[in-house]
């Protein structure tokens, strides 16, 4: 455990408000997540994009995660969406919708701001600045978890 959640669970429990508990999987796929960025922000993140991740499956069940977390920043259109992982107001990755035939796949609706979403899909595109990684995902690899209240 990171010394922060340390941190959060003393101080839960020094003010009465119980243990608290990190959800392992969430855990997990942020781990990952910021493993993969790391590794594409660094100097050879180019080269690691091509060479390990272009055309593959993200995260695809490594070390245990099958999707990735993040929260809808915006949408762009009825096939794409912008999100972050890390910072949800932070733009990380785009998701573009397509269908098991490749073909670009639209959403029935709107997805608001600040939905929380999970994903799998191969990746297709980076861009090291402004950070960017470009997925395609298909509607049966997007879970929408939740939208914001008052939405």
């Amino acid at each position: 455990m990171k010394l922060s959640g340390i941190l959060l669970v003393v101080l839960g429990v020094m003010f009465g408000q119980g243990r608290v508990e990190p959800d392992p999987a969430l855990s997990r796929q942020l781990d990952l997540w910021l493993s993969v960025k790391a590794a594409l922000s660094g100097a050879g993140g180019a080269d690691y994009f091509n060479l390990s991740m272009k055309d593959a499956l993200i995260p695809g069940g490594a070390n245990g995660v099958d999707w990735f977390r993040g929260t809808v920043i915006s949408q762009n259109s009825p096939s794409v969406l912008v999100i972050g992982i890390e910072k949800p107001d932070q733009p990380e990755v785009t998701l573009e919708l397509v269908t098991p035939s490749g073909q670009k796949a639209r959403l029935q609706r709107t997805i608001p701001k600040g939905t929380v979403v999970e994903f799998g899909g191969i990746a297709t595109k980076f861009t090291p600045s402004p950070f960017m990684l470009t997925f395609e995902v298909e509607l049966k690899q997007l879970i929408i978890n939740k939208t914001p209240a008052g939405q």
